[in-house]
């Protein structure tokens, strides 16, 4: 890898003529007599031509070092010339130009270099700086009515300080495949955030989110070659979120937040992490635009999905795509505002994932397709689904509403279909006909891109209807797990249909998304401990220890001080909590887990016994 280096690089005044967007097209188009500009040839971010570049964006460069790049110039047609500096990708195949500072909204921005790039004419290009709405598009929630909620909220001894909502297993079979549940389970009674439980129902670890905070993707990635923990963390409203992603390591500390980049926030639909060092993030970006060509007003609002991938060690932006540069109004399926200033969320970005190819899949609920977007240029490569499908579609195989499109391990695609004719968004549209057996579903779909086919290979689903949310996970072992978003299930199912495992949150809560995944975390925190006093020299002691997998026993010691205690008995651990009745007089009492795999835990603080 090369070495890091940061250099500045100087900004003359430019003195061009400002050409319309469309011209620069046509001539990018059209060829013409010119010369091919000399240098590297690399793809940018903002693309040439796009209409919706952030004020605060960076000029991102890939498919050369920065030494390659040369001088770079930057002006932006009302604020003028702009300098930066040119900080090198990681893993040296680009150059990301950050400015000092940023652009004025509504401007057009030329950027003149010795690039060779699609959309470069004559050494420079061109991109428009979106203006800024009236709204921001971000609804807040409605608050909900736990009075309604039915299920165990969980309490804990020796961790008062955990109080998760619960989860019942309905079925638990042979032939589930081997790991731990992740979830997120927010809105309902209990607290919220990121809990892992085994196949009983049992927590493993349950991290509690304060304030307005809530987690949603929480699952196992890989990063820097080892295995972690990953969530998106912060406020959700009506459809869409404000936060960040968070990698935690095996012992549960946090060892990065992954904003994005050029001024957006991360939204909490997806949080992917690349082999390169980079995570996928998604934002909604409302801008003025003119929605006349779908009956809207001139001066509408409508919010585009924008696609980053960031470095994570260095917050660089290495790529950036927004729909409104690649998909047209018409392709939606939702129903614009009639209110002229309400912001219109025509295509709603609700996954982005690595193809095999090293492309983009991105699943945008509100167009009803899935798209193969170049990860360098861009350009979109298919459709699969939606009004413009580049696909035969066979039988069974056109979705609704969708959620997490995802390329399996057989080849497959995996789609959580919210509903095929009638689920819909909140609070817009609702379900006011159809029959009322209409079941969401999970499916994963054979799709030829050669051939341009798609047939159904397999279908599962749970009797319900999830208006929102959900996500469909292929597991090693063939097996589908699924989570079923706005209703509070969790299911695996084989190979051949039938249902191996089936749990489900206290009522009023939801999962964004759910997961299974084997994990083997140790916290570096010392296990906790509770004790009552029943009378003579008779205890109860309750011991915890969160985040521990795999817990085989506990060992109780007690003594008259706390330095110098000894084990009084030895009991096999019985979930999150375990309960143990003791034998003791001495007034000092501590517990210590002994892991299937490795050293016991040091003991746990030492607790005074009530009136000894």
């Amino acid at each position: 890898m090369p070495a890091l280096r940061t250099r500045t690089v100087s900004v003359v005044v430019l003195v061009v003529a400002v050409l319309a967007v469309a011209a620069v097209l046509a001539l990018t188009l059209g060829g013409g007599d010119e010369a091919p500009p000399t240098g590297p040839r690399v793809h940018i971010s903002p693309a040439p031509g796009s209409l919706t570049a952030s004020p605060q964006t960076q000029i991102s460069i890939r498919g050369a070092t920065a030494d390659e790049l040369g001088k770079i110039e930057v002006s932006g047609a009302d604020s003028g010339d702009h300098k930066g500096e040119l900080r090198p990708h990681a893993d040296g195949r680009g150059a990301s130009l950050v400015l000092a500072k940023p652009f004025e909204p509504g401007e057009e921005v030329t950027v003149r270099s010795n690039l060779r790039s699609p959309g470069v004419v004559d050494k420079e290009y061109r991109f428009t700086v979106a203006k800024k709405p009236a709204k921001d598009g971000f609804g807040v929630a409605p608050p909900v009515d736990l009075s309604k909620g039915k299920g165990e909220v969980l309490h804990f001894r020796s961790r008062p300080d955990l109080e998760p909502p619960g989860v019942k297993v309905l079925t638990r079979k042979p032939g589930a495949a081997p790991g731990q549940v992740f979830l997120a389970p927010k809105q309902g009674r209990g607290q919220d955030g990121p809990m892992i439980i085994d196949d009983r129902g049992q927590v493993v670890w349950f991290q509690p989110l304060t304030g307005t905070s809530q987690a949603a993707n929480f699952n196992v990635q890989r990063y820097k070659g080892r295995r972690v923990l990953t969530w998106w963390q912060g406020r959700i409203g009506l459809g869409q979120g404000r936060g960040e992603g968070i990698i935690a390591d095996t012992r549960y500390k946090p060892i990065a937040h992954v904003q994005m980049g050029n001024g957006y926030t991360s939204d909490l639909h997806e949080f992917a992490l690349t082999p390169r060092g980079t995570a996928l993030l998604v934002a909604y970006n409302p801008v003025p635009y003119d929605m006349r060509p779908v009956g809207g007003s001139k001066d509408g609002i409508v919010i585009e999905g924008v696609i980053q991938e960031v470095e994570i060690a260095t917050g660089l932006v290495l790529f950036e795509w927004h729909s409104l540069d690649h998909v047209d109004l018409q392709e939606s399926y939702y129903t614009p505002p009639k209110e002229p200033k309400t912001p219109w969320d025509y295509f709603h970005v609700n996954s982005v994932s690595l193809d095999r190819n090293g492309d983009l899949l991105v699943s945008a609920r509100h167009t009803f397709a899935i798209y193969e977007v170049d990860r360098e240029s861009g350009d979109v490569s298919w459709r699969l689904g939606g009004k413009q499908s580049d696909f035969d579609m066979g039988p069974s195989t056109r979705f609704a509403w969708q959620h997490e499109a995802r390329r399996a391990p057989d080849g497959t695609l995996t789609i959580f279909d919210n509903s095929h004719t009638h689920a819909a968004p909140p609070p817009a549209q609702k379900i006011t006909d159809g029959p009322g057996d209409e079941h969401s579903r999970a499916i994963s779909l054979r799709v030829d891109v050669e051939r341009r086919t798609a047939t159904l290979d397999r279908e599962v689903d749970h009797g319900v209807l999830a208006e929102h949310q959900g996500g469909t996970q292929m597991l090693s072992n063939g097996n589908l797990f699924v989570g079923w978003g706005q209703q509070p299930f969790v299911s695996e199912y084989g190979p051949d249909g039938e249902l191996l495992f089936d749990a489900q949150l206290a009522q009023a809560n939801d999962s964004y998304r759910a997961y299974r995944m084997p994990w083997s975390g140790r916290p570096t925190t010392a296990p906790r401990a509770a004790v009552e006093a029943n009378g003579g020299d008779s205890l109860t002691v309750y011991a915890s220890w969160n985040g521990a997998v795999g817990l085989r026993r506990w060992e109780v010691l007690a003594g008259r001080k706390p330095g110098k205690l000894e084990t009084v008995t030895t009991v096999p651990s019985t979930g999150f909590e375990t309960k143990i009745d003791v034998k003791t007089s001495e007034p000092y009492v501590a517990v210590r887990a002994f892991p299937a795999a490795g050293a016991p835990s040091r003991p746990s603080k030492a607790i005074r016994v009530d009136g000894r």
